[in-house]
């Protein structure tokens, strides 16, 4: 699969299960971003990728103008939010995308090296509410830090 095409809209869904995707909770600024089940109504499951010219990425919610996935400012390994600052002044709301052989990606944040999304406390099945983090970086294998970029019609 290739990267995500400059200002698209995707879903970004969890390798490990079929139906579980990043969702800005209530489609708020400032809010968190949590696993849901997918559904194709829903503007809180949409995310517009912009890809800059340093092959970074960002990623905007279509459910709220300018709301960015972001780690905790404070360098903790806490939930995603949902940040209204300019990516292209702050790195710690730009991500490098790592693709493994199956075509999903590992999404790193390029302020906090080794610091990839990924879901919390590591559940054997990923399900709708579970949280959606930012950790230390595992194997290229761990299937809780890989992501599918699904492209919306």
């Amino acid at each position: 699969m290739a990267p995500p095409e400059d200002k698209k809209i995707y879903r970004i869904r969890c390798a490990k299960t079929a139906n579980q995707v990043l969702e800005l909770n209530d489609g708020q600024i400032w809010n968190r971003i949590s696993l849901a089940k997918r559904d194709t109504a829903k503007a809180s499951q949409k995310w517009k990728v912009y890809k800059t010219s340093n092959n970074e990425y960002y990623m905007d919610n279509e459910d709220e103008d300018t709301a960015y996935i972001s780690p905790p400012a404070d360098h903790s390994d806490g939930q995603l939010f949902a940040s209204n600052l300019k990516p292209e002044k702050n790195e710690i709301l730009r991500w490098r995308l790592a693709e493994d052989s199956d075509g999903s990606f590992k999404v790193e944040n390029v302020a906090f090296r080794n610091r990839v999304v990924d879901v919390a406390n590591d559940p054997a099945t990923p399900g709708p509410g579970d949280k959606a983090i930012i950790y230390k970086s595992k194997d290229a294998h761990f299937e809780n830090q890989r992501w599918n970029f699904d492209l919306v019609d």
